[in-house]
Protein backbone atom coordinates (compact mmCIF):
# COMPACT_ATOMS: atom_id res chain seq x y z
CA UNK A 1 0.00 0.00 0.00
CA UNK A 2 1.26 3.46 -0.88
CA UNK A 3 1.59 5.78 2.07
CA UNK A 4 1.51 9.35 0.81
CA UNK A 5 1.22 11.69 -2.17
CA UNK A 6 4.94 12.53 -2.22
CA UNK A 7 5.82 8.88 -2.70
CA UNK A 8 3.02 8.43 -5.24
CA UNK A 9 4.23 11.15 -7.57
CA UNK A 10 7.62 9.43 -7.67
CA UNK A 11 6.06 6.04 -8.48
CA UNK A 12 3.67 7.20 -11.22
CA UNK A 13 4.79 7.51 -14.81
CA UNK A 14 2.79 8.59 -17.83
CA UNK A 15 3.29 7.49 -21.41
CA UNK A 16 1.40 7.64 -24.68
CA UNK A 17 -0.97 4.71 -25.11
CA UNK A 18 0.01 2.02 -27.59
CA UNK A 19 -1.99 -0.51 -29.58
CA UNK A 20 -0.91 -3.17 -27.10
CA UNK A 21 -2.82 -1.22 -24.40
CA UNK A 22 -6.17 -1.53 -26.21
CA UNK A 23 -7.58 -4.45 -24.17
CA UNK A 24 -6.75 -2.72 -20.87
CA UNK A 25 -8.06 0.62 -22.10
CA UNK A 26 -11.33 -0.98 -23.21
CA UNK A 27 -11.79 -2.69 -19.84
CA UNK A 28 -11.01 0.50 -17.90
CA UNK A 29 -13.39 2.50 -20.12
CA UNK A 30 -16.12 -0.03 -19.37
CA UNK A 31 -15.44 0.37 -15.65
CA UNK A 32 -15.54 4.16 -16.02
CA UNK A 33 -18.95 3.90 -17.66
CA UNK A 34 -20.15 1.71 -14.78
CA UNK A 35 -18.72 4.07 -12.16
CA UNK A 36 -20.41 7.13 -13.58
CA UNK A 37 -23.76 5.53 -14.37
CA UNK A 38 -23.50 6.25 -18.09
CA UNK A 39 -25.90 4.77 -20.63
CA UNK A 40 -23.11 3.97 -23.11
CA UNK A 41 -24.01 0.59 -24.65
CA UNK A 42 -20.58 -0.31 -26.09
CA UNK A 43 -19.05 -3.74 -25.86
CA UNK A 44 -15.36 -4.19 -25.04
CA UNK A 45 -14.68 -4.68 -28.76
CA UNK A 46 -16.38 -1.38 -29.56
CA UNK A 47 -14.32 0.41 -26.90
CA UNK A 48 -11.15 -1.10 -28.41
CA UNK A 49 -12.22 0.04 -31.88
CA UNK A 50 -12.83 3.56 -30.64
CA UNK A 51 -9.45 3.73 -28.87
CA UNK A 52 -7.78 2.35 -32.00
CA UNK A 53 -9.40 5.13 -34.04
CA UNK A 54 -8.22 7.75 -31.54
CA UNK A 55 -4.67 6.40 -31.62
CA UNK A 56 -4.67 6.23 -35.43
CA UNK A 57 -6.08 9.73 -35.99
CA UNK A 58 -4.48 11.65 -33.12
CA UNK A 59 -7.71 13.63 -32.69
CA UNK A 60 -7.54 12.71 -29.02
CA UNK A 61 -4.42 12.17 -26.95
CA UNK A 62 -4.57 8.94 -24.98
CA UNK A 63 -2.08 8.51 -22.14
CA UNK A 64 -1.73 5.65 -19.68
CA UNK A 65 -0.64 5.92 -16.06
CA UNK A 66 1.78 3.34 -14.72
CA UNK A 67 2.52 2.49 -11.12
CA UNK A 68 5.46 0.15 -10.57
CA UNK A 69 5.37 -0.61 -14.30
CA UNK A 70 1.70 -1.67 -14.33
CA UNK A 71 -1.06 0.28 -16.08
CA UNK A 72 -3.35 1.68 -13.38
CA UNK A 73 -5.29 4.30 -15.32
CA UNK A 74 -5.58 6.48 -18.36
CA UNK A 75 -6.64 9.86 -19.68
CA UNK A 76 -8.13 11.01 -22.99
CA UNK A 77 -7.82 14.70 -23.77
CA UNK A 78 -7.29 17.29 -26.49
CA UNK A 79 -6.07 20.84 -26.85
CA UNK A 80 -8.79 23.29 -27.84
CA UNK A 81 -9.34 26.97 -28.39
CA UNK A 82 -11.53 28.46 -25.69
CA UNK A 83 -15.10 28.95 -26.86
CA UNK A 84 -15.30 32.51 -25.55
CA UNK A 85 -11.70 33.65 -25.98
CA UNK A 86 -10.02 32.46 -29.18
CA UNK A 87 -6.65 33.58 -27.78
CA UNK A 88 -6.90 31.13 -24.89
CA UNK A 89 -5.80 27.49 -25.07
CA UNK A 90 -7.81 24.95 -23.07
CA UNK A 91 -7.21 21.28 -22.41
CA UNK A 92 -10.47 19.34 -22.51
CA UNK A 93 -10.34 16.04 -20.62
CA UNK A 94 -12.81 13.59 -22.12
CA UNK A 95 -11.96 10.65 -19.87
CA UNK A 96 -9.86 10.19 -16.75
CA UNK A 97 -9.75 6.91 -14.90
CA UNK A 98 -7.80 5.23 -12.12
CA UNK A 99 -8.46 1.53 -11.47
CA UNK A 100 -10.63 0.96 -8.41
CA UNK A 101 -7.91 -1.08 -6.69
CA UNK A 102 -5.54 1.92 -6.87
CA UNK A 103 -7.84 4.69 -5.64
CA UNK A 104 -7.76 6.71 -2.44
CA UNK A 105 -3.97 6.58 -2.07
CA UNK A 106 -3.11 9.72 -4.05
CA UNK A 107 -2.35 8.11 -7.42
CA UNK A 108 -5.12 9.98 -9.26
CA UNK A 109 -3.92 13.31 -7.92
CA UNK A 110 -0.28 12.45 -8.67
CA UNK A 111 -1.07 11.30 -12.22
CA UNK A 112 -3.04 14.48 -12.89
CA UNK A 113 -0.14 16.64 -11.70
CA UNK A 114 2.26 14.75 -13.98
CA UNK A 115 -0.09 15.36 -16.92
CA UNK A 116 0.01 19.09 -16.19
CA UNK A 117 3.78 19.12 -15.71
CA UNK A 118 4.85 16.88 -18.58
CA UNK A 119 2.09 16.27 -21.12
CA UNK A 120 -0.03 19.40 -21.40
CA UNK A 121 1.35 22.36 -23.40
CA UNK A 122 2.94 25.01 -21.20
CA UNK A 123 0.74 27.81 -22.62
CA UNK A 124 -2.53 26.21 -21.47
CA UNK A 125 -4.56 28.64 -19.36
CA UNK A 126 -7.27 26.26 -18.19
CA UNK A 127 -8.47 22.68 -18.09
CA UNK A 128 -12.10 21.73 -18.69
CA UNK A 129 -13.94 18.46 -18.23
CA UNK A 130 -17.41 17.06 -17.82
CA UNK A 131 -18.53 14.89 -14.92
CA UNK A 132 -21.83 13.06 -15.08
CA UNK A 133 -24.40 14.14 -12.53
CA UNK A 134 -24.63 10.53 -11.35
CA UNK A 135 -20.89 10.39 -10.58
CA UNK A 136 -20.60 12.03 -7.16
CA UNK A 137 -17.24 10.35 -6.48
CA UNK A 138 -15.83 11.89 -9.67
CA UNK A 139 -17.30 15.29 -8.84
CA UNK A 140 -15.69 15.23 -5.40
CA UNK A 141 -12.33 14.15 -6.84
CA UNK A 142 -12.22 17.04 -9.30
CA UNK A 143 -13.42 19.56 -6.71
CA UNK A 144 -10.55 18.49 -4.43
CA UNK A 145 -8.18 19.27 -7.31
CA UNK A 146 -9.58 22.81 -7.55
CA UNK A 147 -12.19 22.44 -10.29
CA UNK A 148 -15.41 24.42 -9.99
CA UNK A 149 -18.77 23.94 -11.64
CA UNK A 150 -18.89 26.12 -14.73
CA UNK A 151 -22.24 25.24 -16.25
CA UNK A 152 -24.87 22.56 -15.93
CA UNK A 153 -25.89 20.66 -19.03
CA UNK A 154 -29.44 19.35 -18.94
CA UNK A 155 -31.28 16.84 -21.08
CA UNK A 156 -34.91 15.81 -21.50
CA UNK A 157 -35.89 12.80 -23.57
CA UNK A 158 -39.15 13.32 -25.44
CA UNK A 159 -41.43 10.30 -25.70
CA UNK A 160 -40.92 9.90 -29.45
CA UNK A 161 -37.20 10.55 -29.03
CA UNK A 162 -36.97 7.92 -26.30
CA UNK A 163 -38.06 5.28 -28.78
CA UNK A 164 -35.61 6.58 -31.37
CA UNK A 165 -32.79 6.71 -28.81
CA UNK A 166 -33.48 3.16 -27.70
CA UNK A 167 -33.48 1.94 -31.30
CA UNK A 168 -30.27 3.84 -32.01
CA UNK A 169 -28.54 2.26 -29.02
CA UNK A 170 -29.61 -1.16 -30.21
CA UNK A 171 -28.43 -0.66 -33.79
CA UNK A 172 -25.04 -1.83 -34.91
CA UNK A 173 -24.14 1.61 -36.20
CA UNK A 174 -22.13 3.46 -33.58
CA UNK A 175 -20.71 6.94 -33.58
CA UNK A 176 -17.62 7.39 -31.43
CA UNK A 177 -18.61 10.99 -30.73
CA UNK A 178 -22.17 10.11 -29.74
CA UNK A 179 -21.23 8.56 -26.40
CA UNK A 180 -18.68 10.62 -24.46
CA UNK A 181 -17.46 7.96 -22.06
Amino acid sequence: MISNDCENIMLITVRAAQLSDLPQLAKMNSCLVDDQGSENPFSLTEYEDRFREWLDTNIWTVDVFLHDGQVVGYSVYQERTDYYDPNETVIYIRQYYIKRSHRRVGLGKAAFQILIDTRFPKDVQSIALDVMETNSVGQNFWKKLGFNEYFISMKKELEQKQLTSRARRQSTEKSWTQYPA
